[in-house]
This record gives C-alpha cells, sequence and structure tokens, in this order.
C-alpha cells in the first residue's frame, strides 16, 4: 500500500490492474522482490495478482483467461513475464512482471 500511495509502482501494472478488473474482481496480493535489474527508487514493475469474488474459484480457466488477456496487449503493456505461482498459504497467483523501461522512453519529448 505505501508504495502505491508514493507513486512507487510503474504505470504499466497500474493499466494491468484497471484492465483486468474489467474481467473479474482482481486482488492485487503482492509485490514481490524487485524485478530484474531494478534498482532502489525505480517503480516496482512485478506484482502477484489473483482474482477473487463470486464464481471464480469454481473456474479453473480463470488465471488461464487473466493470462492470455495479458499476454495479447501490445507493447509497451505486454509483460515480460505471466506465471502461475503458488503462495506459502497455497493460494495460487498470477505473478505478472515488467520489464525496465526502454532508455528512450524515459527522455522527455522536445
Amino acid at each position: 500500500r505505501r508504495a502505491l500511495a508514493a507513486g512507487q509502482v510503474d504505470s504499466r501494472l497500474l493499466t494491468a490492474f484497471a484492465a483486468l478488473a474489467t474481467m473479474y474482481t482482481v486482488d492485487v496480493v503482492d509485490f514481490p522482490a524487485s524485478a530484474a535489474g531494478s534498482s532502489p527508487g525505480m517503480p516496482l514493475r512485478a506484482a502477484d495478482i489473483a482474482p477473487t469474488g463470486p464464481g471464480t474459484r469454481g473456474r479453473p480457466n480463470t488465471m488461464g483467461s487473466l493470462a492470455r488477456f495479458l499476454g495479447d496487449q501490445l507493447a509497451p503493456y505486454r509483460a515480460a513475464r505471466i506465471t502461475v505461482v503458488r503462495l506459502a498459504s497455497g493460494r495460487p497467483v498470477l505473478r505478472v512482471e515488467f520489464g525496465a523501461p526502454s532508455p528512450l522512453g524515459l527522455l522527455g519529448q522536445g
């Protein structure tokens, strides 16, 4: 919550949260350890997301639907890595990780 409140979450993740929420109610479970190649002070680029709410527990394809949806996005909103992982509690979550932004994308428009 602190990272979200401080604006330390990559805008591509925020866009992914909003897009997924049009399909299902989603729970942002955690922001796992920093993505590969990141450094302190850089926005978080990885999140664990799980569908919640009525009808999601009994549907085995819910996680797959969300993963396919994210995989079908166009650059720059396509995640670099999308995997299903199990938390210590046994709960399956979708781990979504975006790559580092292009240095050219960080330059201001003339």
